[in-house]
């Protein structure tokens, strides 16, 4: 098992040069570390046939707790012109307008290597996020976090350093089958832990099936530092409403690979069952139990909202028939009410 988590990133912007004394100076003001700066004529390295050498940052923890490289490049062609371009086409989807230039045209890298330590791991990725924002601000550039796969302008970057570390983690839905859908996360592995699945998940329950795996996101990214993985294969899970979830190991594809490995979580079968690769009947559980706090709530309309969609996806499952005829009885409605009990 790895002792330290290594964090990469890459920022990309249009700029001609970095500026390399006046980013020294917004380093040194953020008193983080000690700053080292390398610039071309200090020692210059052969050049690569794609990319001239820019310069190079190097900065030290005070308590040695986490380093962080920053080597700077200049590209003779824009410098995601490798990125295959489907996976260029979905990271920026969901980017602002203003940064799509620096995506598409940009020359300058800054590649972002970090190694944290077994301690305080929370600690060192804020403090490497903080570096990040100031680069990425002073640069006006585009971060790409490979970990979380996904871009970010810098006021987006920027808004990370102060936002709960669970924003670092990205929840991504793809098809993965007739009406069903996969969610699986990104960004996990930069806090030790693997990343995780849910799949076969009824597309009409997709929010559910989000909700569930955001709240088992939100007690691993809380986890204090360990030097193991907190959730392992074999292990449960369990989520409101007392839906258990199992891990099970999982055999990603390259671009679903991570450092701590991936686990798919699915449903726990009742014991004598045999176990399904899948977590449907865990997420329409689920559901059930939000419709019933909405129902505690006074809130008829949301709770009968959330089982129509449930009977949708599983109409003939016993418990939301009975709380749809309730509610259909609360509404003064006994006709429809009958015909959803018969």
């Amino acid at each position: 098992m790895a002792s330290s988590i290594p964090i990469d990133l890459l920022l990309v912007s249009a700029a001609l040069q970095p500026d390399l004394r006046g980013l020294e100076a917004a380093l040194n003001a953020l008193r983080l570390g000690t700053v080292a700066i390398t610039v071309p004529d200090d020692a210059p390295p052969a050049e690569r046939q794609d990319r001239i050498f820019a310069g190079r940052v190097i900065i030290h923890e005070t308590l040695a707790r986490v380093d962080l490289t920053i080597e700077f490049a200049r590209h003779h062609r824009p410098a995601l012109t490798n990125m295959p371009a489907d996976l260029l086409a979905r990271l920026t989807r969901s980017l602002e307008p203003e940064w799509l230039a620096a995506v598409r045209g940009g020359t300058l890298s800054a590649d972002l290597h970090a190694q944290m330590g077994d301690s305080d791991r929370v600690w060192c990725l804020r403090w490497v996020t903080r570096i990040a924002a100031t680069l990425a601000s002073h640069l006006h550039g585009v971060m790409f976090d490979p970990a979380a796969q996904r871009l970010l302008g810098a006021e987006a970057w920027q808004r990370l350093v102060e936002a709960p570390l669970v924003e670092q983690i990205a929840l991504h839905r793809e098809p993965w089958g007739p009406e069903t859908r996969w969610l699986h996360t990104h960004g996990l592995q930069k806090l030790g832990q693997p990343e995780l699945d849910l799949v076969g998940v009824p597309q009409l329950l997709e929010q559910e099936g989000a909700q569930m795996l955001r709240q088992v996101v939100d007690a691993l990214a809380a986890a204090p530092s360990l030097a193991e993985p907190l959730l392992r294969p074999s292990m449960r899970v369990t989520c409101d409403g007392d839906v258990t979830l199992l891990a099970r190991g999982a055999q990603p594809d390259a671009e679903h690979a991570a450092t701590w490995g991936r686990l798919h979580l699915v449903t726990d079968p009742p014991p004598g069952l045999p176990i399904r690769d899948d977590a449907s009947a865990a997420v329409i559980a689920y559901a059930l139990f939000l419709a019933h706090e909405a129902q505690a709530r006074d809130d008829w309309a949301a709770a009968a909202r959330r089982l129509d969609r449930m009977l949708a996806a599983a109409p003939e499952h016993p418990g939301a028939l009975a709380t749809r005829a309730e509610i259909w009885l609360r509404q003064g409605e006994p006709q429809h009410a009958l015909e959803v009990a018969s």
